[in-house]
């Protein structure tokens, strides 16, 4: 119904999303299980999710919301990733080759802070280039609290318990890291 009443724009956002959600476990690609399961988290619930809010309300797409989505999407996938850690001997039990089964250890860990980088690069990308308004730069005082959950997965990784709280942060690094986001984009747009 949506496509009949913004138009055959948003039937590409559409297909990819619907294509996503049912391969992430279905055969015969099941992505999750070939290591793909964390980047379909990332597309899924940054570009194509918001690319589709957008057109929806604007019948077009723009550069601006894409870019805005890729940090939200980075760090959503880095929930899924950190979860993964105590989950690892019961997912390769399952045949769940997720990319936190296929690693060792330290490429866990530098998968996150790679992860986690980009998620600022792009955000310094985004203002450096005008895409983005610079108060959007508030979204990096959330690195103290990546610091914090990478510190804690490298120090808790075999030790689930311990983990618990770190995964928690974690899920407050997306969740600040985003606020933190809209509240730039809203000065923005407020001190014009």
């Amino acid at each position: 119904m949506l496509v009949l009443a913004t138009g055959p724009g948003l039937l590409w956002v559409g297909v990819a999303g619907v294509l996503i959600s049912y391969f992430y476990t279905a055969p015969p690609l099941r992505l999750v299980h070939r290591g793909l399961g964390e980047l379909c988290v990332a597309l899924g619930f940054g570009p194509i999710m918001t690319l589709g809010a957008y057109f929806v309300q604007t019948g077009h797409y723009a550069l601006r919301p894409l870019v805005l989505s890729i940090p939200v999407g980075l760090l959503v996938m880095l929930i899924l990733y950190a979860n993964e850690i105590p989950d690892r001997g019961a997912d390769a039990k399952a045949g769940k080759r997720t990319l936190v089964v296929r690693m060792p250890k330290d490429a866990v860990l530098l998968g996150y802070v790679a992860s986690v980088a980009a998620t600022y690069v792009v955000i310094i990308l985004g203002v450096v280039l005008r895409i983005l308004p610079w108060p959007t730069l508030l979204a990096l005082l959330t690195a103290w609290l990546a610091y914090q959950t990478f510190e804690g997965l490298r120090a808790h990784y075999e030790s689930p318990y311990q983990l618990m709280p770190f995964l928690g942060k974690n899920v407050k690094l997306h969740l600040y890291t985003g606020l933190l986001l809209v509240l730039g984009m809203l000065v923005a747009t407020v001190s014009r």
